[in-house]
């Protein structure tokens, strides 16, 4: 649980200490289970925002495969139950993409480039169109190591 106050809550401390807390959340959740959907998405966008490939390819394992459900690909609560079309599950998995793979963050500025990206092993780029944010709406594609954020 302690990773939530790195993001969304951004208590801002040493990245060794995020580290060592994802590691923890890591262990804890292979001995524990990994727990309703909408904790175990936020751990990767930690892991993205320190530049940690293992725990980012870890915790992208477990944040979502285990909870989808039927022939339309719906987000459960738990591995374990059929509580399906879990919309604070997908609302997580939605700021896994957004702030962990871009590296964007919401600021007093508007949306800004805070981190390095990080996309998931086999993705070479990712393109987002028409994210509206604050009447504005922009193009995000990720690719290279690089965000490009272009307003329209």
């Amino acid at each position: 649980v302690v990773p939530i106050l790195y993001y969304p809550l951004e208590l801002k401390v040493q990245n060794e200490v995020k580290r060592n807390d994802l590691v923890n959340a890591l262990k804890f959740v292979r001995k524990n289970g990994t727990g309703v959907m909408m904790g175990i998405t936020l751990y990767q966008i930690v892991a993205a925002e320190i530049q940690s490939r293992q725990l980012f390819q870890d915790f992208y394992k477990l944040s979502y495969r285990p909870y989808i459900r039927g022939s339309f690909n719906v987000f459960a609560e738990t591995p374990e139950n059929m509580s399906t079309n879990f919309l604070t599950g997908a609302g997580g998995f939605l700021q896994q993409v957004l702030f962990g793979y871009t590296g964007l963050r919401i600021t007093e500025n508007g949306l800004d480039k805070e981190f390095k990206p990080m996309l998931p092993k086999g993705v070479s780029s990712l393109k987002i169109t028409g994210l509206h944010f604050r009447e504005k709406t922009y193009d995000v594609t990720v690719r290279n190591g690089r965000t490009e954020l272009t307003q329209r």
